[in-house]
């Protein structure tokens, strides 16, 4: 469990930068580009679809597998480098997709408004350049957090993610007109240019350059993990079906201004997503470790879902209370339909979820319950969403149909791990659900009637997250049992020696 909460906050300052950077970027890239033009953008930025479909679940294999095979360095450079050169030529695959795509932008999509059609396709096909680069930084970083370097890695992110911001604020500062295709050489060649460079350095650091020469393909490496990347990929491709396919629903339905709104939703809840995964993910790698093995008891379990819980629900009702004048003071009143879908979406935090059972059932090696839920949820949400759309125009009912299908379905989901599991339901609701549930209904009561007293300013704001944080820290104080309490403390105390 401290190996766990060691990975968590080394990633924490990484998830606190990458957010305020990425919320920083959307008012810049509204005014430089006007929020039609930004929601042309934003369907090119939703393109990256393309190469999570061709990833074939190769990133979770390497974390899951690197553990196994760490401790024989020829076998893990021949495991590792035949599923690259898988990577590299599914990655050409997307790369000609994508100039498929960017050929035909204008077709695919409505692009009601928009009148730079042909900067749009070359800023896509700059895009399809840029995939090629991300590509190899990502397979390398998976390569690294196989090895749980996840606070590592996350140093070089969030240096690579400063220097973008520098980049592209200076063309900002610098100009008085701009380019969608200087904007798209900044975002999608430079960052991750910069994410490579330093990668490599990191390699170098930790004497692990090796992984960077060349061996042959070895079929048997991949054979023998076959099956778990076959259902991995499924998972990963229909997954992002479920993350990325409303904003392509909503540009060939609508347009580009609804496109604009719900990209920038995204910007707001892609933060709590990372820090959910900064949780739960290195369960995988340490699990994994059948040399030092790690046994997750039922308490440990229970502890660790109440905990991620707990963490969750934080974040969303946070957010929930706060996002209407966080979105007036960031980027407008006339964007209040952005804080509607917000507060909609991030309903689902509020319910327990099953993230914690997910990371130890992969640890396994398995892979069935979750193929069945990412197949259910992102068929059913995405047929109940897009003719919800068709027939109303409506975007908050499209929000509404991928959260309340999302809900049912994580529901059903964590009843199926608790089964597989063997865990107690009685202990399962009692010890890690009904604790952050009452947690958070009394955190929200106590904001209703509180809320009147904090200015419509940025200082109200501050001043009523900070009081809303110290409400939340005194509710934990007086309801968290002693076992939290004691992890908690003796990690503290482990970190400050």
């Amino acid at each position: 469990m401290k190996k766990i909460l060691n990975s968590v906050l080394s990633q924490i300052i990484y998830i606190f930068v990458s957010a305020l950077i990425g919320l920083a970027l959307v008012p810049i890239t509204i005014k430089m580009l006007g929020t039609i033009q930004y929601g042309a953008f934003e369907l090119i930025l939703s393109l990256i679809l393309i190469d999570t479909f061709l990833e074939f679940g190769l990133g979770s294999t390497l974390v899951k597998y690197i553990p196994e095979f760490k401790h024989n360095i020829a076998k893990l450079k021949s495991f590792v480098w035949s599923y690259y050169y898988i990577k590299l030529f599914l990655t050409f695959l997307g790369f000609l997709v994508i100039v498929s795509v960017g050929y035909n932008f204008d077709k695919l999509f409505n692009l009601e408004g928009v009148n730079n059609i042909q900067e749009i396709k070359l800023a896509t096909y700059i895009f399809g350049i840029g995939l090629i680069i991300n590509s190899i930084t990502s397979f390398l970083d998976n390569f690294l957090k196989g090895f749980v370097y996840f606070g590592l890695t996350n140093s070089v992110r969030i240096f690579s993610t400063l220097l973008f911001f520098l980049s592209f604020y200076i063309y900002y500062i610098e100009n008085d007109v701009y380019s969608i295709i200087y904007i798209a050489l900044i975002w999608f060649v430079l960052k991750p240019l910069l994410s490579l460079s330093l990668i490599i350095i990191l390699l170098k650091y930790l004497k692990l350059t090796y992984i960077l020469k060349p061996v042959p393909f070895n079929k048997d490496d991949v054979k023998s993990t076959l099956k778990y990347m076959y259902a991995m990929t499924y998972i990963v491709m229909v997954a992002q079906l479920y993350n990325r396919m409303p904003k392509i629903v909503l540009g060939i339905f609508t347009g580009p201004v609804y496109v604009a709104y719900w990209g920038v939703m995204e910007k707001i809840k892609e933060p709590l997503i990372q820090l959910e995964g900064s949780m739960i993910r290195p369960l995988i790698p340490i699990l994994s470790d059948k040399k030092n093995i790690v046994n997750m008891t039922e308490q440990k379990t229970l502890q660790a879902i109440r905990l991620q819980y707990l963490f969750m629900s934080f974040l969303g009702i946070m957010t929930i209370t706060h996002i209407d004048l966080f979105i007036n003071l960031w980027i407008g009143i006339e964007y209040k339909e952005v804080a509607i879908l917000v507060k909609i979406i991030l309903l689902s935090f509020l319910f327990p979820k099953a993230g914690i059972l997910l990371m130890m059932y992969y640890a396994e090696g398995k892979t069935k319950i979750n193929t069945i839920f990412v197949t259910l949820n992102s068929t059913i949400s995405l047929s109940i969403g897009t003719v919800t759309l068709i027939i109303t125009n409506d975007i908050e009912l499209f929000a509404w149909a991928f959260v309340t299908t999302l809900i049912l379905m994580t529901t059903t989901n964590i009843l199926k791990y608790i089964n597989y599991f063997n865990l107690n339901k009685v202990n399962f609701i009692k010890n890690s659900v009904v604790l952050p549930a009452i947690i958070t209904m009394l955190f929200y009561s106590i904001y209703l009637n509180i809320a009147q007293y904090f200015d419509k300013n940025l200082f109200g704001l501050l001043y009523s997250l900070f009081v809303s944080f110290i409400i939340y820290i005194v509710l934990l104080f007086f309801f968290i049992n002693k076992e939290d309490k004691s992890l908690v403390m003796k990690f503290l105390k482990r970190k400050n020696n």
